[in-house]
C-alpha cells in the first residue's frame, strides 16, 4: 500500500478520545467567528468586490450572503479570519495555525 494510501486508511478508521473533537469544535467555532468579524471590515469588503467579481462557485464568503469558486473563497476567507488579530492562537505552534488552514478545508469541502 503506497504511503497516501496509508495515511488516508488511517485518517478513516482513527478514533481520536473525545477531547480532540471538543477542541476542534471550539477551534472551528473560533475562526468562523474571527471570520465573520473580519469579513465586516471595509477592507475586506473592497478586496471582496475586486475578487468576487465573476467568480462562480460553491464556496461560501463566511459572513456574506455570497458563494465563490474555493480558491477564493479560502483567500478572502483566511483573510478575514486574520484582519482583527481574534483568531486562535496555538502556545505549541507559536501561531495561527488553525486560520492557515480552516478556510481550504471549507472552501474544498464546498467543492
Amino acid at each position: 500500500m503506497d504511503p497516501l494510501s496509508q495515511l488516508a486508511k488511517f485518517i478513516a478508521t482513527a478514533t481520536p478520545p473525545d477531547e480532540v473533537g471538543t477542541k476542534t469544535a471550539l477551534i472551528l467555532a473560533d475562526s468562523i467567528g474571527a471570520i465573520v468579524g473580519g469579513a465586516a471590515e471595509p477592507e475586506v469588503g473592497a478586496l471582496r468586490a475586486r475578487m468576487a467579481q465573476g467568480s462562480v462557485g460553491a464556496a461560501a464568503l463566511i459572513g456574506t450572503h455570497l458563494t465563490t469558486a474555493p480558491g477564493v473563497a479560502a483567500l478572502l476567507n483566511g483573510t478575514a479570519g486574520t484582519t482583527l488579530a481574534m483568531d486562535e492562537g496555538n502556545q505549541f505552534c507559536k501561531g495561527h495555525p488553525a486560520m492557515h488552514v480552516i478556510p481550504a478545508a471549507l472552501a474544498e469541502a464546498a467543492a
